[in-house]
């Protein structure tokens, strides 16, 4: 599986290679083939929200750490499904 991972805010993102899941219980397994990435997104990349004023809010204070990967909009294919799962 393929990813692109923030792994440090404000660097470029990472191209990270992982072992594809296996869908378990209920879970759906779904192939990205596209992701919106939104304005909160980019500014979790850069590791604070300006509040105005001078004023930040650090995400990092909040538990979010990297790595993490971007784009809470997906789209894309189902590719397995878990012994659970209803189709």
């Amino acid at each position: 599986m393929i990813s692109y991972q923030i792994v440090e805010h404000g660097r470029p993102l990472q191209k990270v290679l992982g072992e594809t899941p296996k869908p378990q219980g209920t879970e759906v397994l779904v192939r990205i083939t596209r992701s919106g990435v939104c304005h909160s997104d980019l500014h979790i990349w850069e590791g604070y929200f300006e509040l105005g004023g001078g004023r930040r809010f650090y995400v990092k204070e909040r538990g979010c750490v990297p790595p993490f990967t971007p784009g809470h909009e997906p789209f894309g294919v189902v590719e397995a499904v878990g012994p659970r799962a209803k189709e």
